[in-house]
């Protein structure tokens, strides 16, 4: 699988973000292309920031070992995406220059022109690539990167002890999967792959991760998702799927009291989807499947538009009165994305929360609904609030002990391993 730029520069964020502050001797270029990404990422919309304050939080936050922040930082600024403020030779302060409407891993990805990854680091962002859309048989995937044994055990061996990689004996067959990407039933999820059906499970991963919100009574009757036909196998595994708890799917309980379930890709893992943003994306799933309720199994009035009335509601902060309001948007009111007021004769009223968590969850909704990866679940809001602060601030809101412990792992591959006790050896 050749990656792009792009696709390096995402799964190198991945790969820093999941090591949580690991030092993997064999990880270099990586290691500094998932800090720029974390760092623009975090840094993107924020004005000048105190470059003793980053230090802290960059440390804290993101993992990024103090002595490693200024090449981040230069990296960042020969990337033209911060500019840096300095006296002689010593960054005082640091400004983003991060366009918001531009992909920052696209930018990123350019770096790796002048820093290439070594075999190791190309090998493992490349199973990181795989394991990302589903776990792999563990023999399928050394044939399908072509690569001797010794290079594709060490990979393997770095990546379970660092906890990006896990194996595991299923059915018979050895499995490996990514916690990186999957924060619900990993254990059912390598079950299901060790079946031998693991084509069908990529299929119908990536069909409803194109098309989020799909209803399964819809998909049951109709034996396709969206376009796509699927067969009956195929719909059994989705079951399954829903079943074991890998796919939660949003419910919503018809006038009828028929319950509606609607069907997403597992919410991501701790890479992709920071624990503040955990709840929002809960908010922004529950809000995507109102939506298609009423797009694809309307009671009288259709959604003709799902991105016009998510547009409407962050524009106005409500939705036009309607009959199918009370039903339709229960849940959010429970979740406290929104509220309902009684508008009379049967007609509700639909009225957002105005905070910014619910604003970011209609963003997300809109995107999920239009098949793309949402944008900025990355961000640390905790960490962004505390970059507009001042050293001695952040100071006093991080314990020392917690700063300290940040970094303390070490990750050794049995062949660095084997090398160190041949060194003592001799010695």
């Amino acid at each position: 699988m050749t990656l792009t730029k792009k696709e390096t520069a995402e799964y190198a964020f991945d790969l820093q973000v999941g090591l949580s502050g690991a030092d993997v001797p064999e990880f270099d270029a990586a290691r500094l292309l998932g800090n720029a990404a974390i760092l623009a990422v975090n840094l993107r919309g924020l004005g000048e920031v105190d470059y003793r304050t980053l230090r802290l939080v960059a440390a804290h936050y993101f993992t990024i070992r103090s002595e490693a922040i200024d090449g981040v930082l230069n990296a960042l600024a020969e990337l033209e995406l911060v500019r840096l403020i300095t006296t002689g030779g010593t960054i005082r302060s640091v400004i983003p220059e991060i366009p918001h409407f531009e992909d920052v891993y696209e930018q990123i990805g350019t770096y790796v022109d002048q820093r290439p990854l070594n075999e190791i680091e190309a090998i493992t962002i490349d199973i990181l690539s795989r394991l990302f859309e589903n776990p792999i048989n563990k023999d399928a995937l050394r044939s399908a990167l072509g690569i001797d044994a010794t290079a594709f055990s060490t990979t393997l061996d770095i990546g379970a002890t660092s906890g990006l990689i896990i194996g595991q004996r299923a059915r018979g067959r050895d499995i490996l999967a990514s916690p990186l990407y999957f924060s619900g039933n990993l254990d059912g999820l390598i079950d299901i792959a060790a079946r031998g059906d693991t084509p069908s499970l990529h299929k119908l991963l990536t069909l409803v991760r194109r098309n989020q919100g799909m209803p399964m009574s819809m998909i049951v009757s109709q034996s396709r998702i969206a376009e796509t036909t699927i067969s009956v196998d195929e719909l059994q595994l989705l079951n399954s799927l829903a079943e074991e708890g890998i796919i939660k799917p949003p419910s919503i309980k018809r006038p009828n009291q028929t319950e509606e379930r609607f069907v997403f890709t597992p919410a991501p893992g701790k890479t992709r989807l920071s624990a503040a943003n955990r709840e929002i994306y809960e908010k922004a799933m529950a809000l995507a499947a109102a939506v298609r309720k009423g797009q694809l199994l309307p009671e009288a009035i259709r959604i003709r538009s799902p991105q016009a009335l998510l547009n409407a509601l962050e524009d106005r902060k409500r939705l036009r009165a309607n009959t199918e309001a009370a039903h339709q948007y229960r849940n959010l009111t429970t979740l406290g994305v929104g509220r309902l007021s009684p508008s009379g004769s049967g007609y509700y009223t639909f009225h957002l929360i105005d905070v910014p968590e619910n604003l970011q969850a209609v963003g997300i909704a809109r995107q999920l609904l239009r098949g793309e990866a949402p944008e900025d679940l990355e961000q640390d809001t905790q960490a962004r609030l505390l970059l507009n602060e001042d050293e001695s601030y952040v100071r006093s809101h991080l314990a020392s002990s917690s700063l300290r412990k940040a970094t303390q792992k070490s990750v050794l591959s049995a062949k660095a391993r084997a090398e160190i006790d041949q060194y003592m050896l001799q010695l």
